[in-house]
């Protein structure tokens, strides 16, 4: 039995006292039409929870036709050098730091994240793949890494004064400049072969070649369709190929800006089937990072590796740009979400193109020192500042007295 008090309900499990309307209590109407009722609620409610997670699926995993780059990190680049057969000075002191960027294909949600956060670019897909589709995009920054990599060890030693020869097959046309006489005439993948009638098998030929024209000069270029495969540099002698052009494309040479008299085509390449003869081995593990804009770093780790002394005085060093054969740095793209890297990594030196050092102090402020740069040459001279030791400037003033 159960123990009830007078004008209350029954305790919980007991029958209801007479008289007592359920219904009332329990603040439900059990007629058909309150049912009804319920019943549209319910679908209400439930049409927008799906409704909900319909847009949270769309807006996070809809891939868009755009692109966004957004900072990445800053990698110490000597723990990745590796030599074989020359003698190494380990320093654990200070840290020439290679910059990364996170790029791809966003989201609905990606590109309200790149409203809201400065320091991420979106771009359109073309501006994105230069053209190409994305797998086309991803083998073609597979072997210009690795072309960077030999290109940076080959330069390395030739300013140490050791004897490296490049070999190639042609000269592979990577980035066109915005209105030079490249553009409507090449597009990126192209293999330039020869200048109105003389062989080209190097980047640097192509660049020596070129300045032997005149600003308004027609040349005749060679040129054949492009392999990603042919990129990658090696070691031996570069495969047989035709010297035969697919096309022949005039073009009438335009001045250099930043060098009146000199004929400009344009373009930024690199050496197909990149063969260079080195003394020993040095090799540099990039892991899953991919495309040139490593190359001044990864020269600048080498020559330090092989050399005594500490280039950095100690600190964190920020390095971005390609390193020519030549040894001439050139622009990579991405340099304020690189700098933003660099600042939550401790840099407190920022080395970059000249092209691009005022992007660059636009995001740093002054958070960090940023550093131009137009040559290997250029950046050693200022790393000598830091460190106060100017021995490998010495050693590769010797070399260049030595015609090496």
């Amino acid at each position: 039995m159960t123990e009830s008090v007078p004008g209350e309900p029954a305790a919980t499990g007991g029958a209801p006292m007479p008289g007592e309307d359920v219904g009332d209590r329990s603040g439900y109407d059990q007629s058909p039409r309150g049912a009804s009722r319920r019943r549209w609620v319910d679908w209400r409610l439930a049409s927008g929870i799906a409704a909900v997670v319909v847009l949270l699926l769309v807006g996070s995993f809809w891939r868009v036709p755009y692109y966004t780059v957004a900072p990445g990190s800053l990698r110490a680049t000597e723990p990745l050098i590796s030599v074989e057969g020359a003698t190494t000075y380990p320093d654990d002191t200070g840290e020439i730091g290679y910059l990364t960027v996170t790029f791809g294909q966003t989201t609905p949600f990606g590109l309200v994240r790149s409203w809201i956060d400065g320091d991420i670019e979106v771009l359109s897909e073309d501006q994105a793949l230069g053209g190409l589709g994305r797998d086309e995009n991803r083998e073609v920054n597979e072997a210009l890494m690795a072309n960077a990599k030999d290109t940076a060890t080959a330069v390395a030693l030739n300013a140490l004064g050791y004897d490296v020869e490049l070999l190639g097959t042609g000269s592979i046309v990577i980035q066109i400049e915005d209105g030079t006489p490249a553009v409507g005439a090449l597009q990126p993948g192209d293999v330039i072969i020869s200048v109105s009638g003389i062989r080209v098998t190097t980047a640097v030929e192509l660049t020596e070649v070129l300045a032997t024209f005149a600003p308004g000069d027609e040349v005749v270029l060679g040129v054949q369709p492009q392999s990603a495969s042919m990129m990658v540099g090696h070691s031996g002698s570069p495969p047989a190929v035709s010297t035969e052009p697919d096309r022949e494309i005039p073009v009438t040479l335009a001045e250099r800006p930043d060098e009146p008299g000199r004929a400009y085509l344009g373009v930024r390449s690199a050496t197909r089937d990149a063969t260079y003869n080195l003394p020993f081995v040095v090799s540099i593990d990039s892991g899953n990072v991919i495309g040139p804009s490593a190359g001044l770093a990864f020269t600048l780790a080498v020559i330090d590796v092989l050399t005594p002394g500490n280039l950095t005085g100690g600190r964190t060093v920020a390095v971005t740009g390609t390193i020519s054969p030549a040894g001439d740095v050139g622009r990579v793209g991405g340099v304020p979400q690189k700098a933003a890297a660099a600042m939550g990594a401790g840099a407190t030196v920022y080395l970059v193109p000249v092209e691009e050092a005022e992007q660059a102090r636009a995001r740093v402020g002054d958070a960090m020192e940023v550093v131009p740069v137009a040559t290997l040459d250029e950046a050693l001279a200022y790393l000598a500042t830091l460190s106060g030791d100017t021995s490998v400037i010495d050693i590769v003033a010797a070399n260049r007295a030595e015609g090496r």
